[in-house]
């Protein structure tokens, strides 16, 4: 299967697959922000749905804040940064 690699502007390495781009579950959970977008927690099930578990939780990581607390905004942004760079074709290819 392909994987899609880049690097977010802060530094966030990931790694999808690439039909996680075509993911129906995914589709759902961003329509649910675009309806709903105070309702930030929906965006768990983006990030889960297009990194995968362990990838979610390397985000999470990546935008812990010095207080010890995963910041919403930044998880928001990292996402955001990840469609991007999907979107004008920036990240890296490989088979696996």
């Amino acid at each position: 299967m392909k994987k899609l690699k880049g690097t977010t502007a802060t530094g966030f390495s990931f790694e999808i697959d690439e039909e996680a781009r075509d993911d129906y579950e995914l589709l759902i959970a961003l329509g649910d922000l675009e309806k709903n977008p105070e309702q930030l927690w929906k965006m768990h099930d983006v990030a889960v749905t297009l990194l995968g578990v362990e990838g979610e939780k390397k985000l999470c990581d990546h935008c812990r804040g010095k207080s010890g607390r995963v910041l919403s905004s930044k998880v928001a942004e990292e996402i955001r940064n990840i469609f991007d760079i999907l979107k004008d074709g920036e990240s890296d290819t490989k088979n696996s």
